[in-house]
């Protein structure tokens, strides 16, 4: 029995509590920006080994090598507005939606057309790291591009979704308040950023099956479609939206470069040939993708499943038929 105790012990003091992770890596952090500032490699490589070792307990994927370098991508042409609803899609993916054995939602946005299709779309599901897209635009609209001292946290922001280098952008932009307006900015009407992630961890709604959950940090398909619409939009030169939402353009396309340049995987970008810009978000009984596919005429798509229990596997059979329907 001793020995069970300590085995459990050990277990449960072998992870860090999260708000002393999140201090590491934020003294590394900044003691790492102070090292290249200052043109002292030896500090910043010390720096940064214990950057790397923190982010290991936020399950940064072994295989990942983003960090100081800025990765391009040539923003294609179009981002026309919803205009008309595409009844064919909406239907396909109704049929879809009633038929998956939990709760899903999906929005396509043609950004060539303006034809929009979607199912459920406006229902609130829970966010996950999908509201992280609120936090790359405030620090994009700031001007934290390559060479700030922000710049490696979005690296990380985007390319595996680090919590840690999302709450220090958080807390050096404002707080979770900042954010929640640069979601409002962006489109977002129903999605919420109540507080910080857990270190190592219309009039007539669209909304016929909308879950019920717990969570408090919630969006809908819709929301997330208008957001990486007006990333597009004010890429392509949008006056009204980059007013709207601050973004550059020069901004924004950096922003859909870090998406595009994102680690691999998720429901829709594995059965997809074209460039995909995409944020993904995964939680116990969620799985999300949003994202803007660069086939012959870019889209926004969006697909959310939610089922307590949920596997990867079915998450992804559902975001491969969405991925067949899309199909130029």
């Amino acid at each position: 029995m001793k020995l069970l105790a300590f085995a459990v012990l050990a277990l449960l003091t072998a992870v860090p509590d999260p708000d002393a992770l999140q201090a590491r890596y934020d003294s590394a952090r900044d003691r790492e920006e102070r090292a290249l500032r200052s043109s002292d490699r030896a500090g910043a490589a010390r720096a940064h080994a214990e950057v790397l070792a923190v982010e290991r307990y936020d399950h940064r994927p072994a295989a990942w090598r983003g960090g100081h370098d800025a990765p391009g991508f040539a923003t294609r042409r179009g981002a026309k507005a919803e205009r008309g609803r595409d009844a064919r899609l909406s239907a396909q993916l109704a049929a879809l939606g009633t038929s998956y054995r939990g709760w899903a939602a999906f929005w396509v946005h043609d950004l060539g057309t303006g034809a929009w299709a979607g199912w459920n779309s406006d229902a609130r599901f829970p966010a996950a790291s999908t509201a992280k897209l609120g936090v790359l635009a405030e620090a994009l609209r700031r001007g934290n591009g390559p060479g700030s001292p922000l710049w490696y946290d979005l690296r990380q922001l985007t390319g595996w979704s680090s919590n840690l280098a999302t709450n220090r952008l958080t807390r050096r932009l404002g707080g979770e308040s900042v954010v929640a307006g640069s979601l409002r900015r962006l489109g977002a009407r129903a999605s919420t950023y109540p507080g910080p992630y857990r270190a190592g961890t219309s009039t007539a709604a669209d909304a016929p099956r909308p879950p019920a959950h717990g969570h408090t940090r919630v969006t809908t398909a819709h929301d997330l479609g208008r957001v990486l619409y007006a990333f597009q939009a004010a890429a392509a030169g949008n006056r009204y939206v980059a007013r709207t939402t601050g973004l550059s353009q020069a901004e924004a396309r950096r922003g859909i470069a870090l998406l595009v340049h994102s680690a691999r995987g998720g429901l829709l970008e594995p059965y997809i040939s074209a460039p995909v810009a995409h944020k993904e978000g995964w939680i116990s009984d969620l799985r999300a993708s949003a994202a803007i596919v660069y086939g012959r005429v870019p889209k926004v798509v969006v697909v959310l499943a939610y089922r307590p229990g949920i596997t990867e596997a079915e998450a992804r059979a559902l975001g491969r038929r969405v991925a067949t329907l899309i199909e130029d």
